[in-house]
C-alpha cells in the first residue's frame, strides 16, 4: 500500500464516519400531504437542508471511491512475483540484476502487454485525482497533484 492510498483511505474514513454520525442523528417527521402521510427526514443542524450532499450520498460516494482505490493497488515486482520465482528466473544474483525490484507501480495503470511501464507516473493518476479534493488537508503532498 502506498502513502497516497493510506491518505485517501484515511480521508474516506473521516467522511464515512461523519455521514454515519449524521444518519444516526437523523429523525423523521410525518406530514399529511393531500391525504397521504409523507415521511420527511430531519437532518442534524450540521447536515441541514443547505448541505451539499445528504449523508446517504456521502456514503455512496465513499463506497465508490473505496472500490476505485481497490482497483489500483500499488505493489512492487518483489511482492507481485515473489522472491522464489524471481530467483528461479534470474539466478543467484537476481537482486543485483533487477534494479527496480522495489519500485512501486500500479497494477492497473502501469502494466501493458505484461510489462511494467511508468508512463502514468507514481503514484498513478487515478489515485492522484481521487486525492485532489483533499488538497487543502495538511497531510496532502504537492507531489500528488496531477
Amino acid at each position: 500500500m502506498s502513502d497516497l492510498t493510506d491518505f485517501i483511505t484515511d480521508r474516506l474514513d473521516v467522511d464515512e464516519e461523519a455521514a454515519r454520525d449524521a444518519l444516526a442523528r437523523t429523525t423523521t417527521r410525518r406530514h399529511r400531504l393531500s391525504g397521504q402521510t409523507v415521511h420527511v427526514p430531519d437532518r442534524p443542524a450540521d447536515w441541514g437542508p443547505d448541505a451539499v450532499w445528504p449523508p446517504e450520498r456521502v456514503l455512496a460516494d465513499v463506497g465508490a471511491k473505496r472500490r476505485i482505490v481497490a482497483l489500483h493497488p500499488h505493489t512492487t515486482m518483489r511482492r507481485e512475483i515473489g522472491e522464489e520465482h524471481l530467483r528461479s528466473m534470474y539466478g543467484p544474483n537476481w537482486e543485483r540484476r533487477l534494479i527496480h525490484l522495489d519500485d512501486l507501480y500500479c497494477r492497473t495503470c502501469h502494466v501493458a502487454d505484461g510489462k511494467i511501464t511508468n508512463d502514468a507516473g507514481i503514484p498513478c493518476l487515478t489515485l492522484r485525482l481521487l486525492a485532489l479534493p483533499y488538497a487543502d488537508h495538511p497531510a496532502y503532498r504537492d507531489e500528488w497533484r496531477p
